[in-house]
């Protein structure tokens, strides 16, 4: 009795001095264990998430491998399982593939659901097009209601994840997303992370996001563009813009 009087008195302390208890950290899934999971993963282990790779084959050398690359508290299971014991759920999906992945997840209500993917393909002329006449975060959106989507970590390279300093300055983060306490909690996570989170407006400005990237994919490599492409490269490094998509010559 007197045990539980005391940790009574020691709730009540808290209470009265304002004192916050330290709250759980969420657990994140990423489903995929490409290129961009295994830069993800990492950082938000190094933070003190727990980390649980969705994939296809989760006892496969891939899957082990980069839980291994991961370390900390990370795992692998399939994907739909992560999923569901995620809180926030890190699509890193190509397109078109996403569809049928992200429709057999389960529900993901009141999921904090982040859309990395490129929907894009290119055309005759090696440009790239869009393949979807909106977005592919709203399209996630469409397909689970009562998720909580957004369109983030969608304009950094994988290096530029693994190491910002090769931009040579702070790597600016764009949100899109219509959960307001969605975006400020990622922001936070952003900033954990050493980043700065900019706010990209609703979710419909995803497809302003994905025009951006379809600019990234612009090749400025070729003789006849050199001259554009040293300039262009002078500018985008180091402006707003370089900084969020990550572009280093």
């Amino acid at each position: 009795m007197a045990i539980k009087r005391f940790l009574l008195a020691g709730v009540f302390a808290f209470v009265l001095t304002g004192v916050s208890i330290p709250q759980p950290k969420p657990t994140i899934a990423i489903i995929g264990t490409g290129d961009m999971g295994d830069s993800l993963g990492p950082k938000f282990v190094e933070l003190g998430y727990e980390v649980v790779y969705g994939s296809r084959d989760p006892d496969g050398e891939k899957a082990r491998a980069v839980v291994e690359i991961t370390g900390g508290n990370s795992r692998a299971t399939t994907q739909r399982e992560a999923a569901q014991v995620g809180d926030i759920v890190v699509l890193a999906v190509p397109w078109p593939a996403m569809e049928t992945v992200t429709q057999n997840l389960g529900s993901l209500d009141d999921k904090i659901v982040i859309d990395i993917s490129f929907p894009h393909e290119q055309g005759e002329d090696g440009y790239y097009v869009p393949m979807l006449d909106t977005s592919s975060a709203e399209m996630i959106q469409q397909w689970n209601l009562g998720a909580r989507v957004m369109k983030t970590f969608a304009l950094q390279a994988s290096y530029v994840i693994d190491d910002p300093d090769v931009v040579g300055g702070p790597v600016s983060i764009p949100i899109a997303a219509d959960d307001q306490e969605a975006k400020q909690q990622i922001a936070k996570l952003i900033v954990e992370m050493g980043r700065d989170p900019i706010d990209a407006g609703p979710l419909r400005y995803s497809r302003e996001l994905e025009a951006m990237q379809r600019l990234y994919g612009v090749d400025f490599s070729s003789d006849a563009r050199q001259l554009g492409n040293s300039i262009f490269a002078a500018v985008i490094t180091g402006n707003a813009f370089g900084k969020m998509i990550g572009r280093h010559r």
